[in-house]
């Protein structure tokens, strides 16, 4: 069985990680981590983004890329 995660990256460096149970489970965590990163709501190409392939993705400063994925881990 596979374990999902969200994982924070910040200029390609893996931040951290952590266990969701669904993919609504860590969509709805990426939506909290943006709001409390930003102090702002998706914006509705950021949720189609988010919804279509579980991923947040912020360049609007170039020095500091973030990003917010869900991600898989297979225990074999």
């Amino acid at each position: 069985m596979d374990n999902l995660f969200v994982a924070r990256i910040h200029n390609n460096r893996l931040g951290s990680c952590v266990m969701v149970g669904t993919i609504t489970n860590g969509i709805n965590l990426i939506r909290e981590y943006v709001k409390d990163q930003f102090g702002r709501d998706l914006t509705a190409e950021e949720n189609d983004m988010l919804e279509n392939d579980y991923e947040f993705y912020n360049d609007d400063d170039a020095d500091n890329i973030i990003s917010f994925s869900i991600g898989s881990l297979s225990t074999q």
